[in-house]
């Protein structure tokens, strides 16, 4: 008899009340992966949905733990609920899965291949890929191998390095030309290296393959004593002023997103 009438209340296919309000509650918290802290007036337009259902459900979420209120302004953040809860799932992933988690977060969003390798003596070893939806895109297996010295990634890992030590590790030049944009020499190599320490982010422009840009910045290690990094490599179609600035921020926000994750998992 219950049954028949919560079909006839909420009408056919209707979700009853509560999974309704528990799907709203989840909308307001799927924001909070896109910026920190958010108003309640923004929370409405960004969700459609009318500014009594919206204080209601931040109550209801601040009450349990899920959201808090920020100490300065009228800002919503997450609280410790989320953070416990975040730690608790990121803790069953290993360092690896949890890099190529953001890598498919990156990919999905600039819609490029992004990749995270290892430094291997003086090749570069890439442990794996997240595919973006580009049909011209680089296919790196994992396993693969590249030299350090030609490779954005390679670079970005040499830069974390003693400088005596990377030049011990690229061995003795010339290094090989790749393409008549590489660099062969230790004293342009090295110059290199030194701003890459200074900006944090490494490029290849052409230097591997003609054609091929690449763009990189080192993360915590994910192997034990390895200098670990992540790469995009678009075609130099793709790699104009504006792509580059744009793939250089996200690459940043990435490395941000991965250092954190790694530290609460204790990595």
């Amino acid at each position: 008899m219950i049954g028949f009438m919560t079909s006839r209340v909420n009408g056919p296919g209707r979700p009853p009340p509560s999974l309704k309000t528990l799907r709203r509650g989840l909308d307001v918290l799927s924001l909070f992966s896109e910026r920190p802290s958010w108003t309640q007036s923004e929370i409405s337009q960004a969700t459609g949905l009318p500014m009594p259902t919206v204080y209601r459900l931040c109550s209801t979420l601040v009450e349990a733990g899920y959201l808090e209120r920020a100490p300065m302004g009228n800002h919503l953040r997450c609280g410790l609920s989320v953070v416990g809860l975040a730690s608790t799932t990121l803790s069953s992933l290993t360092p690896l899965e949890l890099v190529l988690e953001h890598l498919r977060a990156f990919a999905g969003l600039t819609g490029e291949t992004a990749n995270v390798a290892v430094l291997a003596g003086g090749d570069v070893l890439y442990l794996g890929s997240a595919p973006g939806e580009r049909l011209l895109r680089p296919q790196v297996a994992a396993g693969s191998r590249a030299p350090a010295y030609c490779t954005a990634v390679g670079k970005c890992l040499l830069a974390e390095l003693d400088p005596s030590e990377a030049r011990a590790v690229v061995g003795p030049e010339p290094y090989p030309a790749r393409t008549e944009h590489t660099l062969t020499s230790w004293r342009e190599l090295s110059a290199e290296l030194d701003g890459i320490r200074r900006t944090g982010l490494a490029d290849s422009n052409q230097e591997y393959e003609l054609g091929l840009y690449s763009l990189a910045i080192s993360i915590p290690a994910v192997e034990p004593g390895r200098p670990a990094g992540i790469s995009v490599s678009p075609p130099t179609s793709r790699a104009t002023r504006e792509d580059r600035r744009f793939l250089g921020g996200e690459l940043r926000r990435a490395a941000e997103a991965i250092d954190l994750a790694l530290k609460l998992i204790g990595n």
